[in-house]
């Protein structure tokens, strides 16, 4: 058997059964695969992988742009809980990891922390801020927006001294950074989450000052959606600290704005705010009938992007 299976000799093709292409039965037999005759084959078939595997990583390349192109507007339309903008980030995620690209995949998990964030998963949010952060170690250009969701995060688990330290890292990284996957300016985001977070703490003067560094910063930039995001903190905020004035303005503000682009999430914010404000008035018939509506309009909102932080 062993005689069988053997090849010619290498500058004779002498003393073997299998010799000049024939087995001893007479039937044809395949050249070595060392044989010249083979070598033009291998050559093709390994010029056609690479180039297919260059194809698909070239494809694999240009969906991931498109993919995290897509991820801003699909946020400021659909609001930061939709299923879609998830599955959109989800896939970006996975092919940032093949393709070795690690800043796009902090960016994708800094996207997903801020959907199971805004879900109601705050555990789950963590999880993805801390291996951002992980990341954020080898990218110290964008590393203030894996500092800035892990504050976040930080500051719904009730950590909010550690959640202050990671918003000030933030800041000090984010100065005059791009805007994050989600659409939003980082130093913006990140200033005027911290004011829920120093409110907490029993800071009121410092949450205020942050949530109007946050517009000044926002409009210098002429940047919307960041915009929308500090007055949205910064209507919550002066309801919080019982200032009905600055908070009726910042939502009225806000609500124009986000009706003028079309954005869906902080809108919300807008009419609750105004809602609280109507709802902290002496009792009369025509606020408690403005209360009522608003936070119709409030709950409306809430119910269509699927954001569960109103649903009261």
């Amino acid at each position: 058997m062993s005689s069988l299976l053997s090849w010619p000799n290498s500058t004779t093709g002498v003393g073997d059964p299998i010799a000049h292409g024939t087995t001893t039965d007479g039937r044809r037999s395949l050249p070595p695969p060392c044989s010249p005759t083979l070598r033009p084959c291998v050559a093709s078939a390994a010029v056609w992988r690479s180039s297919r595997s260059s194809r698909l990583g070239a494809r694999d390349e240009e969906e991931l742009d498109v993919l995290l192109e897509m991820a801003p507007p699909l946020n400021a339309i659909h609001s930061y809980s939709s299923p879609q903008l998830q599955a959109t980030l989800e896939r970006s995620a996975y092919l940032a990891e093949k393709l070795s690209r690690p800043r796009d995949s902090m960016s994708c998990l800094v996207g997903l922390c801020a959907v199971r964030f805004v879900q109601g998963h705050v555990t789950d949010a963590y999880e993805l801020a801390t291996r951002a952060l992980d990341l954020a170690e080898a990218e110290p250009k964008t590393a203030g927006q894996a500092h800035m969701v892990m504050a976040g995060s930080l500051t719904s688990l009730g950590r909010l001294e550690e959640a202050i330290d990671h918003f000030e890292r933030s800041r000090e990284l984010s100065r005059g950074s791009v805007s994050l996957i989600i659409g939003t300016l980082p130093e913006v985001h990140g200033l005027a989450w911290s004011a829920h977070a120093h409110w907490m703490l029993g800071n009121r003067e410092q949450a205020i000052v942050r949530c109007r560094e946050a517009v000044e910063i926002a409009k210098s930039a002429d940047h919307p959606y960041s915009l929308a995001v500090a007055l949205g903190y910064s209507a919550t905020t002066h309801q919080l600290v019982h200032d009905r004035t600055g908070a009726a303005e910042a939502a009225n503000e806000l609500i124009s704005l986000c009706e003028r682009y079309s954005f869906s999430f902080y809108g919300q914010w807008g009419w609750w705010s105004t809602a609280g404000c109507w709802a902290v008035r002496p009792a009369s018939f025509a606020s408690s009938r403005a209360s009522t509506s608003f936070g119709r309009r409030a709950r409306t909102l809430a119910c269509r992007t699927g954001c569960t932080c109103w649903r009261t």
